[in-house]
């Protein structure tokens, strides 16, 4: 191994972060100074905490990886080929949880408005398919 990497993590606590978490997880990365920022707090809350901490950092590339380490240790199942071919890996990763443990999963399920925020996207996005192209189109010619 090159001498000169150096590998460090924190692992923050398991809940909605508040202003002394975050300014706690940025003295920490600030402290490390890291050129590479592996981000996996989960789909919408790490893409929110990259984009509002972006601006903090002197250095380094955030890279958000979501769950894909618990995979790797095969805390998640990879779904069965339907659901990934139809895109709904969300889905079954969804009834699984709700399987492994219902009741703190479906509380979740509830908080996050993760159903009502998937109908509305499914809903939506033929519409928007259909407006993107005609912009394509648009734009060609």
């Amino acid at each position: 191994l090159n001498s000169s990497i150096k590998i460090s993590g924190y692992s923050p606590p398991f809940k909605e972060f508040d202003d002394e978490d975050n300014e706690l997880i940025m003295k920490k990365i600030k402290k490390a100074a890291p050129d590479i920022i592996w981000v996996c707090f989960g789909g919408w809350k790490q893409e929110k905490w990259m984009n509002h901490n972006i601006c903090n950092l002197d250095k380094g590339v955030m890279i958000g990886v979501g769950a894909a380490f618990r995979w790797l240790i095969g805390d998640i199942i990879t779904p069965p080929q339907i659901f990934q071919n139809m895109g709904f890996l969300w889905l079954f990763r969804m009834i699984n949880d709700i399987v492994k443990k219902p009741i703190t999963s479906l509380k979740e399920v509830h908080r996050r408005r993760q159903l009502s925020s998937k109908l509305i996207f499914m809903l939506h996005f033929p519409h928007e398919v259909i407006m993107a192209r005609k912009r394509l189109k648009l734009n060609m010619n």
